[in-house]
């Protein structure tokens, strides 16, 4: 079990890191072409793991 200054250090961590996918999605999307739908998947793949993370520590 984690204390709860362990789950806010993850908390900050994975906000980070989920505010980093969400520009680079909002970039590909405004800015540029990707060329298949397999490079958004991967992303919000990867978001998603993040958000899980968060969601077991309650």
């Amino acid at each position: 079990m984690c204390t709860d200054k362990e789950k806010l250090k993850i908390i900050e961590e994975e906000t980070l890191y989920i505010e980093a996918i969400n520009k680079v999605l909002y970039d590909a999307i405004t800015h540029t072409e990707i060329s298949n739908d397999g490079d958004y998947l991967s992303l919000l793949e990867l978001q998603n793991k993040s958000i899980d993370k968060v969601t077991e520590l309650f």
